[in-house]
């Protein structure tokens, strides 16, 4: 899978409007985006909006289930602790979106509350929320063998380890 890294403003806008149409949303505003690719093109696109330190919203938009891997969660969590410097990610999903809700509860995301009749469409939104603590103890776990010895993968071990995702990428959203 290739990490798509937006090196340019247009780029940028061309992820996350990706995203958003996707979504059936409007566009992002104050957005950041990252692609992931298969040799058939462009599945998935991560969005990162709203910077508000010490937190980020997250949105996602896919065409397949596997762009998820233990590599593209280290890297969305890099990303927003690391790159972005935040404590915190929220998540907005409608309650009726059930394959959206069980991708964040898959990222570790816990459900934290509901806003009533908040979307659009006059769904409820659940509110999903992950801390950068509770990030590092999810990484621990999926990035553990027991067969061998693995390093810790603590807020120090998340420095440096994605070089391609720094390279030529400002991280001001």
């Amino acid at each position: 899978m290739d990490l798509i890294v937006p090196r340019t403003d247009e780029e940028n806008k061309y992820l996350c409007n990706w995203a958003a149409k996707k979504i059936g949303q409007d566009e992002f505003k104050n957005a950041r985006g990252l692609g992931f690719a298969n040799g058939s093109g462009l599945i998935a696109v991560v969005v990162l909006h709203d910077l508000s330190p010490p937190n980020v919203f997250l949105s996602w938009a896919s065409t397949s289930p596997r762009w998820m891997t233990k590599r593209t969660i280290y890297t969305i969590y890099d990303w927003a602790y690391i790159q972005l410097g935040c404590t915190r990610i929220t998540g907005l999903v409608e309650k009726n979106n059930k394959r959206a809700r069980k991708v964040d509860e898959g990222l570790g995301m816990k459900l934290e509350g509901v806003l009533r009749k908040a979307a659009p469409s006059g769904q409820d939104l659940m509110v999903y929320g992950m801390l950068r603590t509770e990030a590092e103890e999810l990484l621990k776990r999926i990035y553990a063998n027991p067969k061998k010895q693995t390093k810790d993968i603590s807020a120090n071990a998340f420095r440096g380890r994605d070089a391609r995702l720094r390279q030529g990428f400002s991280c001001a959203v």
